[in-house]
C-alpha cells in the first residue's frame, strides 16, 4: 500500500514540475478551446432545438 501511494506521490510531482515548467501558456490555450466549444454547442443547440416547444 506504501509503494502505491509513493507512486502516486511521485507522478503527481512530475505533472505539477510539467506544468510550472511550461508556464501559462498551456492554461490559456485550454481556457480559449473550452469557450470555443461552449459556444458551438450552445450555437448547434440553437439551431437544432431553436423552433421546438412542448405544448
Amino acid at each position: 500500500m506504501a509503494t502505491i501511494l509513493k507512486v502516486t506521490q511521485n507522478a503527481l510531482m512530475g505533472v505539477v514540475a510539467i506544468a510550472l515548467t511550461a508556464g501559462w501558456r498551456p492554461v490559456g490555450v485550454f481556457a480559449a478551446a473550452t469557450v470555443v466549444n461552449v459556444v458551438l454547442a450552445l450555437g448547434l443547440a440553437a439551431l437544432l432545438f431553436g423552433g421546438f416547444s412542448v405544448t
